[in-house]
């Protein structure tokens, strides 16, 4: 899994994306040598187990990844619980090219 390309965070560094509504999902991945893989198994609440939880709806979501919009209008969408500046640094280099 790609997380946030360019961000570099240190090894050890776990990042949780909490997309809520009908077709939501939470996924959170660990850093290891530039790489992400997998956490499983996090249980209620997820912020006390990752770094950073990202909170937002699918349409913001797609947006951050897809590079959709200007960065200014879309990342007040998300709700940053945890590291606020990691969480301002993930949202900033969300874009990922297919």
């Amino acid at each position: 899994m790609i997380v946030a390309p360019g961000l570099r965070p240190p090894d050890g560094t776990r990042v949780a994306f909490v997309v809520e509504g009908p077709s939501g999902f939470v996924e959170a991945y660990v850093m290891h040598e530039v790489r992400a893989a997998a956490l499983d198994s996090l249980t209620e609440p997820i912020a006390d187990q990752v770094d950073v939880a990202l909170h937002m709806d699918a349409d913001t979501f797609v947006r951050l990844v897809g590079g959709r919009g200007e960065l200014d209008e879309v990342a007040p969408a998300v709700r940053v619980e945890g590291d606020a500046n990691l969480g301002r640094r993930v949202i900033e280099h969300m874009k990922v090219l297919m």
